[in-house]
């Protein structure tokens, strides 16, 4: 992904994102064979320009697909979502622009700032995530550290 700074869940991000999961898909090659994993994102109080106009919420909704050696990101919603979240549009920012590393301190950061925005009703969590083999666990956390390098 490009260092050029795009806005959260605009239309250069989301772009930014189908990169990163052709790459994902490109590079895991015969590892995805048999994974299956869907994410729905929701954000409330996005910027009005970005709201969704089909959505009279003011939010915007985003999913990405993996399934078999298919990777795909788009708008909307999809109804079998294995996990995702619905989040408020300034308070995931930080969670968004957040770079992980295998540091436990990092870690416990991360999960403690998550559970300030669930206890601040900011953050909900949907579903659970799959277990997944470690080398595509790690795919999508670079994919995640990818677009977090670049979220303005």
């Amino acid at each position: 992904m490009a260092d050029e700074k795009v806005r959260f869940a605009s239309d250069a991000w989301l772009a930014a994102l189908r990169r990163g999961l052709s790459k994902l898909a490109e590079e895991s090659g015969a590892a995805l064979e048999g994974v299956s994993v869907r994410i729905l994102e929701i954000v409330t109080n996005a910027p009005a320009d970005m709201a969704d106009p089909a959505r009279p919420d003011g939010s915007r909704a985003w999913h990405i697909v993996i399934d078999g050696g298919r990777a795909y990101a788009d708008w909307g919603e999809i109804a079998d979502a294995d996990f995702g979240s619905i989040s408020d549009y300034d308070a995931i920012l930080t969670l968004a622009r957040w770079v992980y590393t295998d540091d436990e301190a990092d870690q416990a950061a991360v999960e403690a700032h998550r559970q300030d925005l669930v206890i601040r009703g900011m953050f909900r969590p949907l579903g659970e995530p799959p277990d997944l083999a470690p080398t595509i666990a790690g795919r999508l956390r670079e994919l995640h550290n990818g677009l977090a390098r670049i979220t303005a």
